[in-house]
């Protein structure tokens, strides 16, 4: 489980990451930043509450 929150929030960091590169000289979509920080938030939030003990 430990490795599944940190995959989440892996895949939240790269989802904010791309969306920055791919709009480079303007601002980044609001829909990359808001999945990007719901995926963060899931890791986040299983690994703060769910795992610990």
């Amino acid at each position: 489980m430990y490795y599944i929150a940190k995959l989440l929030e892996l895949i939240g960091l790269l989802i904010i990451g791309i969306g920055f590169f791919i709009s480079l000289p303007h601002l980044m979509s609001s829909k990359f930043f808001v999945f990007g920080i719901m995926f963060f938030a899931m890791g986040f939030v299983i690994e703060k509450f769910v795992l610990s003990e």
